[in-house]
């Protein structure tokens, strides 16, 4: 792999983990157009940076949220364990939503994850793609989008969490799955899009942790390079997307992302049939 292609990679990876459009996918796809494979390693380092940028760009709230939780835990709110675990400060509570939202799909994947492998397919996730492209499209013009973000609470983020383990299906994307969950609750676009980057959070870090010490020991030097050079333009880029994301969804839809998820997955769909994607 060289410089160039790091940098590409880096540069989708950093565009589309916090759109709706399966980051997963698009990394897939541009390695193959550029002619270089990428492992899962190199997945986790360069998701890291996009990672880092999220942790980044909410540092308040990461740091309100945190400090919440720990007060909650030394018995601010009583020693019992209702008002440890489920408080009634907003920051704890939300502390404690990421918390058990990141259960179900961290428990379905560790015993399951296996068993997704086989959905990996060009043809699978170009359907998956398209299909839930019209599921957003659906919720985000029918549900009521009344709701802010300071309604969250722990039962609708556990449902979020829920919905969440759609994205080990290969196409359906992490982000996609809890934001189309987040406006079938009623929540308007900056609320749902706001918890639905939180939530990615600490499973981004857990993920990328664990997949580098379990495959780290294989880095060599000249590749330890190109995965920082990666992981460094998707952290930039990832900042600058963030931010875009939550001012446009105020003023506009998921129109154009539910347009663009459809092209690309009948596109997909199409040539895996003719054998061009295998």
């Amino acid at each position: 792999m060289t410089i160039i292609q790091t940098l590409i990679l880096g540069f989708v990876q950093g565009i589309t983990e916090f759109l709706p459009v399966s980051s997963s996918l698009h990394l897939r796809l541009t390695s193959e157009i550029l002619g270089c494979e990428i492992d899962t390693l190199y997945s986790a380092v360069i998701g890291l940076g996009t990672t880092i940028a999220g942790f980044v760009y909410f540092r308040k709230e990461v740091i309100t949220i945190l400090y919440s939780l720990i007060k909650c835990l030394k018995g601010y709110e009583g020693l019992t364990l209702k008002s440890r675990f489920l408080p009634k400060d907003k920051d704890a509570r939300m502390g404690w939503g990421i918390i058990y939202a990141s259960i179900p799909v961290i428990f379905i994947g560790a015993v399951f994850g296996d068993s997704f492998e086989q959905y990996n397919t060009y043809l699978l996730s170009g359907i998956f793609l398209a299909i839930f492209g019209i599921v957003l499209f659906l919720t985000d013009k029918y549900c009521s989008k009344k709701r802010k973000f300071d309604s969250w609470n722990i039962r609708d983020a556990f449902f979020v969490g829920i919905i969440q383990v759609l994205a080990l299906f290969p196409g359906v994307s992490r982000s996609g799955s809890t934001i189309t969950a987040g406006l079938f609750l009623g929540y308007n676009r900056f609320a749902a899009t706001k918890f639905s980057f939180l939530m990615m959070l600490p499973i981004g870090l857990g993920s990328s942790i664990y997949e580098i010490i379990k495959y780290g020991d294989t880095i060599t030097t000249p590749t330890l390079i190109l995965m920082l050079i990666g992981a460094t333009c998707s952290l930039l880029v990832g900042y600058i997307v963030i931010n875009c994301m939550l001012n446009l969804i105020i003023k506009y839809s998921f129109h154009y992302i539910v347009l663009y998820r459809v092209l690309l997955g009948i596109l997909i769909v199409i040539l895996s049939l003719l054998k061009v994607l295998v």
